[in-house]
């Protein structure tokens, strides 16, 4: 694509496919549980079949793909992906929050906090060392993590959990609200304040930039778009601005943020790359010249004629 702005505006689409997934389910689920419920009214029999149904989609994740081939196909898709939704149903079936008491036995409460500090770890360790390509995450992988994430949040949802007290202290309920906002948001920032060819890796200076920048976009859009249009008042948030002259401060902020990237951007286009037409001679090339072609007459000297017939 000649235009990088649209390649990135058409990257950042795909974003949006787990909000989709979403919105299908939401449209689905509804009927789905009301039939499951006249047909299998007991909370076990129905967790039940959810996960037996979660099972399936998981499957066919694991069948269709294919190692070392493009996996958009069961990464994106709504069949292949629906299982962890459908897990956190199932929990949602036979763990009601709101019916859970506070009043459990100090051994209960103990296990609660084991299992949710055990879940976490396992959660951070699996992010760290896994990326997209590994081929484990869709032979089973992404179903495990599915079981371990909702086990933690099991863990969190219960009034008895000491560790749900502390998740939900205010800096971390503070981004766990804005939460989207970040995923929707680091993405393009990233793009456009990163090199296209980058050889000296990335710098602490960098990611500290970026990530202030993620939040404070997502702070902005959380407060002007997504509040107002999640509680109806959109429209009345547009006039509220008007009426207090925010535009102006907004429109600066936007303003600083765009010639913030386009700064980091350009210091990177800018920079001199190498000349990738200028052969490349490693060690290995080197050592391919058998010195024993030379007969009694190779010397250092040789080795030197050798390279610069090479570098030619």
């Amino acid at each position: 694509m000649k235009f990088p702005i649209l390649r990135i505006l058409v990257q950042h689409l795909q974003l949006l496919w787990s909000l989709s997934i979403e919105e299908q389910f939401y449209l689905v689920w509804p009927v789905v549980l009301l039939i499951g419920l006249k047909l299998v009214p007991r909370r076990g029999k129905l967790m039940l079949s959810i996960l037996l149904v979660a099972s399936i989609s998981a499957i066919a994740m694991a069948v269709m793909y294919e190692p070392g081939t493009d996996p958009s196909r069961v990464y994106y898709g709504t069949d292949t992906r629906v299982f962890a939704i459908l897990i956190g149903a199932a929990l949602a079936v036979v763990w009601p929050s709101r019916k859970l008491s506070d009043r459990i036995y100090p051994s209960a409460r103990a296990l609660l906090d084991i299992t949710g500090v055990v879940g976490i770890l396992i959660l951070l360790i699996l992010i760290g060392r896994s990326n997209e390509y590994d081929d484990w995450l869709y032979q089973f992988g992404f179903l495990y993590l599915s079981f371990v994430t909702a086990a933690v949040i099991a863990v969190l949802a219960h009034p008895a959990s000491r560790l749900g007290k502390i998740m939900a202290c205010r800096p971390l309920t503070w981004i766990g609200k804005r939460s989207y906002s970040l995923y929707i948001w680091h993405y393009p920032v990233i793009v456009l304040s990163s090199p296209t060819v980058n050889t000296k890796g990335v710098s602490f200076t960098q990611i500290l930039l970026q990530v202030t920048m993620s939040v404070i976009l997502s702070a902005f859009s959380y407060k002007y778009v997504e509040e107002p249009i999640r509680r109806g008042n959109f429209r009345a948030q547009l006039n509220l601005v008007h009426k207090r002259n925010m535009g102006k401060p907004l429109s600066g902020l936007a303003l600083m943020i765009l010639v913030f990237i386009l700064v980091l951007w350009s210091m990177d286009t800018t920079k001199p790359q190498p000349d990738l037409d200028m052969p490349v001679i490693s060690q290995e090339t080197f050592q391919s010249v058998d010195p024993s072609d030379e007969g009694e007459g190779y010397s250092k000297d040789t080795d030197d004629l050798k390279m610069e017939k090479l570098r030619k």
